[in-house]
């Protein structure tokens, strides 16, 4: 068998789809036609399809399925598996096969021979081939009595009628509904190769000269059985093509029905040409109505493609009993008064100073004249850590000057002295000081004394009693971790309060209208707040508490019910933008809302103007509008009107056609519109 030769091969019911792939690689050809019996599980499923198609593909077998199954083409057709669909009839498998491979016929793999003459068994048939042909002969002239099956008659009487339906439309020259069929078969035969030149063979690539057209296949072409050729014979029918049958009742019924059509014919005429005159005179008006037509060309604006953001659009409010608006929006603003009280505590204990130093100096002077100490003269002294402690007197005090004692051999100076009491400036027990730490005296509007050397000297012992205690002292840090709590209770406090407002107005709450909104709270705007004690005074000990009062005013914005702001909100936004001058109808550009807020005063809008796509569209509502401009005007008038729309940007430039006025209705008027041509 040459590679071009097409086989016929016959799927059984219970085929695997490996097994029909194996059917198809055994028939050894590159065209097969595959006749695909009905409830076919393997090849109704579109995985089994789509993997038999693959299979095939990559052998370079081009494949042809036939089949009356609706989930078996359904199948194929999604696959864009090449399918003929049969109708008019049922595609049976027939029984077993008395000997081969199970269920596979082993006729049903290979392709079919040419045609040869009557009776004449090809020379290249196997024996098995050859004993179907003549049993097949035999079949065609005896066939009577027997039993059939019922899908038996059901296929014979479908033929039946398909070939008298197909000679009665030859001789009628009328094409019946049941050459459905028929002309899938013509095209199968079609498909079949049929070049009766010379063609190259798969191996050698020479040319061997081709059989005749191959011929459209026919029931005496399909190979039966044992069992099918006994079942056949026992039928008391005869093979298609090999002699007159007798009619079926489906044949009369059908006749019946040629004779019913026949008699309608005249009807259905009479009312055809009434059709026909009513259309006539339809198309008659339309021409004396339309025929005053003018075409008007306009170019859009050069299209946006990129966002554009926008930010703090105003939007307009109207009161909710007012008439709904699409540029503005329907709300009421509440406005309340919320005071929320929150108890903190110290979080940790700070030593203070409890009390400071003090002591007795004794002043040693070497001068001939009293020396005075005045009150508030500073003592300054250095403590062991090095750092300056001052120390003032609370009582004046002289000094006597000193005197001399001779006494022959030597004289001795007495030195004037005097003692005077001193307390440390700064509590705590930095305020002690070891002995003799005093360096310098002040007395007040004269230069400092050193006291460590010369005229004036002062001596003392250690002078202490500085000491501190723990205390509990009220911190901004404090503070700060009690306000978020405190915040937190205003804001929903005020919310609470804003709900019930909107409640007993029957109005509902836009909580996203609230202001001052949370973060605005966080950020220490909008309320007052008042700590008790304040911050740096003491509290008690065993409590340690301390109270955060915080107030503020609140308001929101509230919408009759079943009309959400976000909904308004696009409608009116647009609007606004198209009045702003951001928008025009033709630049193809939607506002996305991003965020809204109201800040007591006025509700705005933050988003971006995205490109939609249909740049090259005007909206039905502006077509309308400049139809409106120019329908019934004089040339100067439409274009004066024209000029109005370039200036707001719905089109950049128009084409006028040449007459003196243009129709007066809207369906006489064409609006050509066209996009803008990039330079």
């Amino acid at each position: 068998m040459v590679a071009d030769e097409t086989a016929l091969v016959l799927v059984q019911p219970g085929d695997t789809v490996d097994d029909v792939i194996t059917k198809v690689y055994e028939a050894g050809s590159s065209h097969v036609q595959l006749l695909v019996p009905d409830d076919t599980a393997a090849l109704q499923a579109l995985g089994g399809v789509e993997r038999l198609h693959r299979a095939l593909e990559s052998a370079n077998i081009t494949l042809l399925l036939i089949s009356s199954d609706e989930k078996t083409l359904e199948a194929a057709r999604i696959c864009q598996l090449e399918a003929v669909g049969v109708h008019g009839a049922r595609i049976h498998s027939p029984g077993k096969a008395a000997s081969g491979h199970g269920d596979v016929s082993p006729y049903a793999t290979r392709p079919l021979p040419v045609e040869t003459a009557e009776n004449e068994i090809p020379a290249d048939l196997s024996e098995s081939d050859a004993d179907f042909l003549q049993a097949l002969d035999g079949l065609s002239g005896d066939a009577s009595g027997a039993a059939v099956r019922s899908e038996d008659e059901d296929l014979f009487a479908a033929l039946d009628e398909l070939s008298e339906t197909m000679n009665r439309a030859s001789t009628r020259g009328e094409i019946s509904a049941d050459d459905d069929f028929a002309a899938e078969l013509d095209s199968l035969s079609d498909m079949m190769p049929g070049d009766v030149g010379k063609r190259p063979t798969p191996a050698t690539g020479a040319t061997t000269p081709s059989a005749a057209p191959r011929q459209r296949i026919r029931p005496e072409d399909i190979e039966l059985t044992d069992e099918e050729k006994s079942r056949a014979e026992s039928t008391g029918r005869v093979r298609p093509g090999s002699g007159a049958r007798p009619k079926t009742p489906a044949r009369q019924q059908t006749a019946a029905e040629d004779e019913t059509i026949g008699t309608r014919r005249p009807g259905w005429m009479v009312i055809a040409i009434a059709v026909i005159l009513l259309l006539l005179l339809v198309i008659i008006g339309a021409v004396l109505i339309f025929g005053n037509q003018a075409t008007v060309s306009l170019t859009l604006p050069e299209p946006v493609l990129e966002e554009r953001p926008f930010s703090n659009q105003v939007i307009p409010r109207i009161a909710v009993n007012d008439e709904a608006s699409q540029s503005a929006v329907q709300a009421q603003v509440l406005r309340i008064e919320a005071v929320y009280t929150t108890t903190g505590q110290v979080a940790s204990s700070t030593m203070a100073p409890a009390s400071s130093a003090s002591g007795v100096v004794t002043i040693l002077s070497q001068n001939q004249q009293p020396f005075a100490v005045p009150q508030g003269t500073v003592f300054l002294a250095l403590n062991a850590q090095g750092q300056e402690v001052r120390f003032v007197n609370n009582e004046a005090v002289t000094v006597p000057p000193a005197s001399q004692n001779d006494q022959g051999a030597q004289i001795i100076l007495n030195l004037g002295q005097a003692q005077v009491a001193v307390n440390a400036q700064s509590s705590g027990s930095a305020s002690n000081v070891d002995a003799n730490s005093i360096v310098q005296m002040i007395i007040p509007d004269q230069p400092p004394i050193d006291v460590t050397g010369g005229f004036i000297r002062i001596q003392h012992g250690p002078i202490t009693g500085g000491s501190e205690q723990e205390v509990w002292i009220v911190k901004d840090t404090d503070v700060q971790q009690t306000l978020g709590e405190a915040l937190t209770g205003l804001n929903n406090q005020a919310r609470s309060m804003l709900e019930t407002e909107a409640s007993n107005a029957t109005l509902a709450l836009e909580a996203t209208t609230g202001y001052p909104p949370a973060r605005q709270l966080s950020q220490g705007q909008g309320y007052e707040v008042t700590v008790t004690p304040p911050v740096g005074e003491l509290v008690d000990a065993e409590r340690r508490a301390f109270q955060v009062i915080v107030r503020g005013e609140f308001s929101a914005l509230a919408t009759p019910p079943g009309q959400q702001l976000s909904e308004q909100l696009q409608l009116a936004l647009p609007e606004q933008l198209r009045v702003a001058g951001l928008i025009t109808p033709s630049d193809g550009l939607a506002p996305i809302i991003n965020n809204w807020q109201w800040d007591g005063e006025r509700l705005s809008v933050d988003g971006i103007l995205e490109p939609t796509g249909a740049e090259n569209q005007i909206d039905a509502r502006t077509q309308a509008a400049i139809k409106d401009a120019i329908k019934g005007k004089s040339r100067a008038e439409a274009e004066a009107a024209l000029e109005n729309f370039v200036q707001q940007g719905v089109i950049s430039s128009y084409t006028l056609p040449d007459r003196e006025a243009l129709p007066g209705w809207d369906s006489q008027i064409n609006l050509q519109i066209a996009a803008a041509t990039t330079p």
